[in-house]
């Protein structure tokens, strides 16, 4: 689940460090785009981390362009076998 920007100020309140953020799936272990640990929140998922690739694909398993709606697709060493 995405962090709310009101979480992500009270974490630093409290603990006197910034939350990283990242996107991740289960099959991911557990993050595949982190955001970069100098950067303030938000709100956004990060680049892809070294030797992982992602792209969007419609319900034929062609990649689309950028700004196409489709499936998120994510291949690298931390995916699970068998997806």
């Amino acid at each position: 689940m995405a962090v709310q920007r009101a979480v992500a100020e009270r974490w630093k309140q409290v603990f006197g460090i910034q939350l990283i953020e990242g996107y991740g799936l289960t099959e991911t272990s557990p993050s595949f785009a982190p955001i970069a640990r100098h950067q303030r929140f938000t709100g956004t998922i990060g680049l892809p981390l070294p030797s992982t690739e992602v792209s969007i694909r419609d319900a034929s398993g062609r990649e689309l362009p950028i700004g196409e709606v489709g499936e998120i697709c994510v291949r690298g060493p931390q995916v699970m076998q068998g997806y």
